[in-house]
């Protein structure tokens, strides 16, 4: 999902467990990439402070060896914090899990405690199947309780397909 849309062109429109997976932003584009290929490009405006967002559809799911660091000098102290909105997301070593809740994306998102302006990378190692997860860039780090506040995401379904989505759109995937 880019900005809300839903994008079409992630390769192959799939991706397996231990593929990373990562979007960046440069000042001028935030660009998608899976199995080392840029599936997306988009252009957006200049001098944006972006923060790692995330929500996780099932308890006990996981995503794992998050980074998140500005680009390109990769000052990696951005660390990876629990939203203040809810608790039932665990952060530890890189690795996020829905601990409690329902099977919904409004009960439980993961937020970085910095943003970057101007250029930020976010990675990570694709989950195994039985995942259903959201992860990317949000502008508004005390709004973050749904996907929707995501506004350059990939959506990670369970069986293994990718989509990306700007401000609710999607933009590139199956």
């Amino acid at each position: 999902y880019l900005d809300g849309s839903h994008d079409t062109s992630f390769p192959n429109g799939s991706y397996d467990a231990g593929d990373t997976i990562s979007i960046s932003y440069d000042g001028f584009y935030v660009r998608f990439f899976a199995k080392g290929v840029e599936f997306h490009k988009i252009a957006v405006a200049a001098d944006q402070t972006l923060f790692m967002d995330s929500t996780i559809y099932y308890v006990d799911a996981t995503i794992e060896d998050i980074t998140f660091a500005s680009f390109p000098t990769a000052d990696y102290s951005g660390a990876v914090k629990l939203s203040t909105a809810n608790s039932n997301m665990h952060i530890a070593g890189g690795t996020i899990e829905k601990i409690a809740g329902g099977t919904s994306w409004s009960d439980a998102s993961a937020v970085s405690e910095i943003g970057y302006e101007n250029g930020a990378e976010l990675s990570f190692t694709a989950p195994t199947d039985s995942v259903y997860a959201m992860i990317g860039f949000g502008e508004d780090p005390t709004n973050q309780h749904n996907y929707s506040d995501i506004a350059h995401r990939i959506y990670l379904t369970s069986a293994g397909l990718a989509y990306a989505y700007v401000d609710g759109v999607q933009q590139a995937g199956s």
